[in-house]
């Protein structure tokens, strides 16, 4: 009898550490303020800058983007497909397919792969996310 109480009382502390860390699985670095959105709450023109330029995002209703970079060293045009995924516990991320990865860098060639950017609560308004860390965001400049 003592053994199945034993039994009974480590597999409900086992349960509720479970719980526990799957809570806690959630957050990344510097998340508050993430947001989920809708399709519609993210289409839109979105701008960020750099040291020796600005990128320019564009999601388009059919689910296509455009990214232009306009820069001394490397200006260029891009455009690929978009979704977005709706975290566990969290908010959204928007997914660029094939997208331009290189950050401003004339240096190596570009290079292209998916690009994750979480969206976030910003004033009201949605903003995504290129580097949390470096407060680094696509801000919306018109819809």
């Amino acid at each position: 009898m003592r053994d199945r109480v034993f039994a009974a009382m480590v597999v409900k502390a086992s349960l509720l550490a479970a719980v526990c860390l799957l809570l806690g699985c959630h957050t990344r670095d510097a998340d508050e303020g993430s947001v989920r959105v809708t399709r519609a709450q993210v289409i839109g023109v979105y701008e960020t800058k750099f040291d020796n330029g600005s990128e320019r995002l564009e999601l388009k209703e059919d689910e296509t983007y455009v990214q232009d970079f306009s820069s001394k060293s490397r200006p260029f045009h891009h455009t690929g497909q978009w979704r977005i995924e709706n975290l566990f516990l969290d908010g959204s991320e928007v997914v660029l397919s094939n997208a331009a990865l290189s950050e401003d860098d004339g240096t190596r060639p570009l290079a292209f792969g998916e690009l994750r950017l979480y969206t976030h609560d910003r004033s009201g308004n949605v903003a995504l996310a290129r580097n949390e860390v470096a407060d680094w965001y696509y801000e919306r400049i018109s819809k």
